[in-house]
């Protein structure tokens, strides 16, 4: 149905120029009549194209924004192998690589912070920390 639209405009707007170069040579009922048609025909053509160029637009977007998508979810990666805390380096100089481990080194290091600050906390769960 789409198919040459393009050519298919032009064709319309060459007959509606016709139309109403025969409207203003005899203004009759029978020619206005014409212009009127070819004036619909070439507006339903033009709608026509329009929807093909939004879809067009609309693949090329897509296409943009999945490469954006695909560009910021490896940034964010990146970002996120940095920020996290794969191992960690105890006071007594041992090193520490599992995240239950380091969970756990962190609550027994912050409970100890704040004791010292005089307040006590109760008991924490180490996977809501992690």
């Amino acid at each position: 149905y789409f198919a040459g639209i393009e050519a298919r405009v032009q064709v319309a707007r060459d007959f509606l120029l016709k139309q109403q170069q025969g409207l203003r040579e005899q203004y009759t009922l029978e020619n206005k009549v014409a212009v009127d048609r070819a004036s619909v025909e070439l507006r339903g053509l033009l709608l026509d194209e329009e929807i093909i160029l939004k879809q067009k637009l609309k693949r090329v977007w897509l296409s943009l924004m999945d490469r954006c998508t695909s560009y910021l979810y490896v940034m964010l990666k990146a970002r996120r192998k940095r920020k996290c805390i794969s191992s960690l380096t105890l006071e007594d100089g041992t090193v520490v690589n599992s995240a239950q481990e380091i969970g756990g080194e962190l609550v027994r290091y912050f409970r100890g912070l704040l004791r010292s600050a005089g307040l006590v906390l109760g008991p924490l769960d180490v996977e809501v920390v992690q």
